[in-house]
């Protein structure tokens, strides 16, 4: 008896279960392609797009958990039926990353056929950059970012690889935790107008929150979102809950203080006038040249005392800072407190952002409330839940001025001599006898009404923006899961001007509200498998489709007409004359998708990658339902890492990794809504006029093309191709390495309307054109 129930334990406990787990880095994000083996045998798999593994085992079992650039683990088995692992990045092989890619699938770098680079939010954050998108400025190769100059909610402008377009708006898709968003330009046109800098969407963005920002740079790389990826992506991943012990609690403040540093040189020899030397007045006192103070060609500097054009004695010397003196000392400062968890079940981060700033420019403030919430809850082992919500509420006030005389550069270098005292007439522009700014002989250089403006104006934006996402992932088999994600985001937008006016006894102002509403959704819907076909291949697979909804741009803006009647009360009853009412109304944009991507590899070292996405977009198709409007964008590429098939090689030891790639792929670009509507020969109105015989009138239809522009039946979708070869290298051991890419990159099927001849009854004709 005893010996049987010997021989039972025994047999029991060898007998094989199947075994579970999951694995995931420090940051709570889950690790694809990791490599679960049992010691000392054959048998083993791979963790799937979710981080989740199926292997079957003992008791007695030992699995070994590894992942190129991250530090290996063994785990006995004993009595565990499931298994959680944290892998550690490994200094030694950061080179073997696993990044962020299309559709926020994580992937190993060696795996890649297109240039991608990923910046850790630690390095946003110690940038300390009021816009996020200035943190990347010098981070990425081949992202040229200009940054906005109205303020710390100025928007800035970033191109990869140069422009795709001639549209005026060659900012790249912006994707957040599947949210898509299209910063827009802001600030002055080529001509000044519009010349206050409020800022995109871009400014509600923050630091403290996000995990990573991964840039896709080429077609290849960004040809999964197809339509709106022209211009490259940039894919930010927010922070999720990390184990603790208890509840994680952490807090950060920065601050920083801004100073203008210097402007463009200028010379301090000669002061105003056209002459080398002064007249005299009735008293023989040398007195400076009013009629001609504009130029910069009068006496040389000296010292002496002369008499300025309001009558002052003043020293006859340069004012070399009397540029930087227009601005002030600006204060940034940002405060974060974040609490987050995590257990085998789920995560979650809760996080509040104060940013507060005083900008350069006296007046110019801007303040930013943020509150970021991400978590995830296992529902059984067949389903995961993961939402993420962000609130923002943005005051921004008196951006700088960027065009015409209001720009204070502009204003204090065309026409302003260099003997210009700013310290003094900043503090000396108002009329305080009559009430508003000083005029005429009290205003000698022309310039109190700029400074009246700067001190008086309030111009003011509260912008509320909400973005949400879900997404539900569904473990079918251990290689093969379905995701449904639903995303919104919003924007509010409320505006007020309150400008008390500038002329005698404050006479004319301004007073404005404006309120602006902007919403767009996805639902999105991915098949992602991921196994091993045998020893040597394995590969990721994904099917999927999606429909988005940009609801367009609604706003009313109400302003007064001909200055206040009562100067200094802002309501709109106060208007000189019946206030007035502008309403804007953008058209919605729809498109629907389907795509499908993946890649095979072979013994981790030669990988094929490819993807199709086919787009219907709204905006080509016309009110009789014809048009190009379903388009396909595809690519493909080839990673081959060279360096494993010579790692054995004693000679070569220098070299830590190398990999060579090459691809091709399509982006492209819709066009605006109802510009398929545009430029139709129709009735345009009555035209009267006085009859022949002088006696009474005659009423003539027109007929025409209104707005002067000759439509086109047959556009087509911007098209983008693109090629692009690339090597990495690194040597002894990753101390130094190289990453060159060369591409070449051709945009086809610009929508533009071209100048056509007036006689021929319009001014311009919409065409598809340009290489």
């Amino acid at each position: 008896l005893w010996m049987m129930v010997l021989m039972l334990s025994a047999t029991l406990s060898f007998a094989q279960k199947s075994f579970t787990g999951s694995v995931k880095d420090e940051r709570g994000q889950a690790l694809p392609g990791v490599t679960v083996l049992e010691v000392g045998t054959s048998n083993g798999t791979a963790t799937n797009s979710a981080g989740q593994f199926t292997l079957t085992l003992g008791a007695q079992s030992v699995i070994r958990v590894s992942l190129i650039g991250f530090v290996a683990q063994e785990i006995t088995i004993g009595d565990k039926t499931t298994v959680s692992v944290v892998l550690k990045e490994d200094d030694q092989t950061l080179n073997e990353v696993v990044v962020t890619t299309g559709f926020g699938v994580r992937q190993q770098t060696r795996k890649l056929s297109y240039s991608i680079q990923e910046v850790k939010g630690d390095d946003l954050v110690r940038a300390n950059e009021p816009n996020i998108v200035n943190a990347l400025n010098g981070k990425v190769a081949g992202v040229v970012i200009n940054q906005g100059a109205g303020g710390p909610q100025s928007s800035s402008r970033i191109r990869i690889r140069g422009n795709s377009s001639l549209s005026p708006n060659t900012q790249p898709l912006v994707v957040i935790d599947g949210v898509l968003i299209q910063p827009g330009v802001t600030g002055a046109d080529s001509y000044g107008n519009s010349p206050e800098d409020f800022g995109n969407i871009m400014k509600n963005l923050n630091a403290d929150d996000y995990e990573s920002i991964t840039v896709l740079k080429g077609a290849a790389a960004s040809s999964l979102y197809g339509s709106r990826a022209q211009n490259g992506v940039l894919l930010i991943t927010s922070k999720k809950g990390r184990a603790n012990q208890g509840l994680g609690i952490s807090f950060s403040h920065t601050q920083t203080v801004e100073e203008a540093y210097r402007v463009f040189d200028v010379q301090n020899v000669f002061g105003a006038g056209i002459n080398p030397t002064f007249t005299n007045d009735a008293n023989g006192v040398p007195q400076v040249d009013a009629a001609n103070y504009f130029w910069g060609f009068g006496p040389k500097f000296d010292g002496s005392e002369v008499k300025d054009i309001d009558g002052r004695m003043i020293k006859w010397d340069a004012k070399p800072d009397n540029l930087l003196d227009i601005f002030d000392t600006g204060i940034y400062n940002t405060s974060n407190l974040a609490f987050q968890g995590a257990n085998d079940n789920g995560n979650f981060r809760l996080s509040y952002t104060r940013f507060g700033s005083k900008g350069i420019l006296p007046n110019n403030k801007f303040n930013r409330d943020a509150v970021d919430f991400r978590g995830s809850h296992k529902l059984g082992k067949l389903f995961n839940v993961e939402a993420g919500v962000n609130y923002t509420v943005g005051n921004a006030k008196n951006p700088m001025r960027q065009g015409g005389n209001s720009s204070p550069l502009f204003a204090f270098v065309y026409g302003n001599p260099r003997n210009y005292d700013t310290q003094y007439w900043k503090n000396n522009y108002r009329d305080e006898d009559n009430g508003g700014a000083k005029q005429g002989d009290a205003d000698p250089y022309g310039l109190s009404s700029f400074w009246f403006d700067l001190y008086n104006q309030n111009n003011r934006q509260k912008e509320n923006n909400f973005r949400g996402n879900i997404e539900v992932t569904s473990n079918i088999t251990p290689w093969l899961n379905a995701m449904v994600r639903g995303t919104l985001n919003q924007v509010n937008i409320n505006s007020e001007t309150r400008n008390i006016g500038s002329g005698v006894n404050f006479s004319g102002g301004e007073y404005a509200i404006g309120q602006t509403d902007q919403r767009s959704t996805r639902l999105q819907f991915l098949l992602n498998a991921s196994n091993k076909i045998s020893e040597d291949f394995d590969y990721n697979f994904s099917l999927g489709g999606e429909t988005l909804t940009d609801f367009g741009r609604r706003g009313t803006r109400s302003r007064t007409d001909g200055g206040l009647k009562d100067p200094g009360r802002f309501y709109l009853g106060n208007s000189a004359n019946p206030f007035v009412t502008d309403i804007t109304l953008d058209g919605s944009i729809r498109t629907d998708a389907v795509y499908a991507f993946g890649d095979i590899s072979y013994r981790n070292f030669l990988t094929l990658n490819a993807s199709l996405r086919n787009d219907r977009s709204s905006t080509l198709t016309y009110p009789d339902g014809h048009g190009d409007y379903s388009y396909l964008y595809p690519s493909v590429g080839l990673s081959f890492v060279f360096s494993e098939l010579v790692k054995d090689n004693a000679a070569l030891g220098f070299l830590s990794y190398g990999k060579l790639r090459a691809n091709y792929g399509h982006t492209g670009l819709g066009t605006n809504p109802y510009e398929t509507s545009r430029g139709k020969y129709s009735f345009l109105g009555i035209y009267t006029d006085v009859a022949s015989n002088g006696t009474g009138t005659v009423q003539t239809p027109r007929y025409g093309y209104s707005e002067f522009i000759k439509g086109n039946d047959n556009l087509k979708n911007e098209l983008t191709k693109e090629f692009e070869i690339g090597t990495e290298m690194r040597f002894f051991n990753d101390r130094f390495g190289i990453d060159f890419t060369y591409y070449k990159k051709n945009s086809y099927n610009q929508i533009i309307g071209l100048e056509v001849p007036r006689e021929s009854g319009v001014e311009r004709q919409l065409v598809n054109a340009g290489n």
